[in-house]
């Protein structure tokens, strides 16, 4: 078999396109300093329930305000983003227009602190809690409510007995 280059000169640069899926959350377990010093800082970002628009479909957003204190997210939900995962569809779209797609598991929080990106993290915490399962929520409270309803990311393969 050749492996020469020629053979992939057609891949040159892909589009992607993301879509979310399912929503999944691990279970509350072990927490080291460094988890919990991510958890301490998320928080502290500010929560503003706000009218309902394509970008914020259940109206719910987070900014980040250092000097406000009112309105905070809590430890209970920036527990529970750091533990979430969401299945994001990934299409790779070639330059000759060929695409394919693929589902991931992904859990947006993490991913977004780790590369150091403050405003995509903040609009991965705003794409979780405007995700479907939240719809409805007009308050912390609602939302704390829902995060029970969550289903676990470890056993998301499992069939219920009929």
């Amino acid at each position: 078999m050749n492996s020469s280059d020629e053979e992939y000169e057609d891949y040159g640069e892909c589009n992607r396109e993301e879509n979310y899926g399912a929503l999944y959350c691990l279970e509350d377990g072990w927490r080291g300093e460094w988890l919990q010093g991510v958890i301490s800082i998320i928080s502290l970002l500010n929560y503003d329930f706000t009218e309902v628009t394509d970008h914020l479909p259940n109206g719910i957003n987070i900014i980040y305000d250092p000097l406000q204190r009112d309105n905070v997210i809590g430890e209970v939900i920036s527990s529970f983003l750091v533990r979430c995962y969401i299945i994001r569809r990934f299409t790779i779209i070639k330059d000759s227009g060929e695409k394919f797609s693929y589902l991931s598991p992904v859990n947006l929080i993490l991913d977004t602190y780790l590369n150091k990106k403050k405003s995509s993290c903040l609009d991965s915490i705003r794409t979780i809690l405007n995700h479907p399962h939240f719809q409805g929520c007009r308050s912390i409270e609602d939302i704390i409510k829902k995060l029970d309803d969550v289903e676990d990311f470890n056993t998301r393969f499992k069939k219920s007995k009929s």
